[in-house]
């Protein structure tokens, strides 16, 4: 996912989420850079655990933020 394709989508989220902008964004941007580092992690590691430890805390994240 291209970081034009996450700005622009932004105040999207923004109104679908209730939140303001400014705090929508940055959930989004927290959540992209967790995700692509887990990912990293994970290719270098050879092992899904990362992932599944950043999906578990981002979900939290995410229900706190909304």
């Amino acid at each position: 996912m291209s970081a034009r394709l996450i700005t622009s989508a932004w105040p999207v989220m923004a109104f679908m989420s209730g939140l303001p902008q400014v705090q929508a964004a940055a959930l989004a941007c927290t959540v992209l850079s967790t995700l692509e580092g887990a990912e990293l992690l994970s290719r270098v590691t050879s092992d899904d655990a990362p992932l599944r430890l950043a999906a578990e805390h981002l979900a939290v994240l995410v229900r706190a933020g909304l």
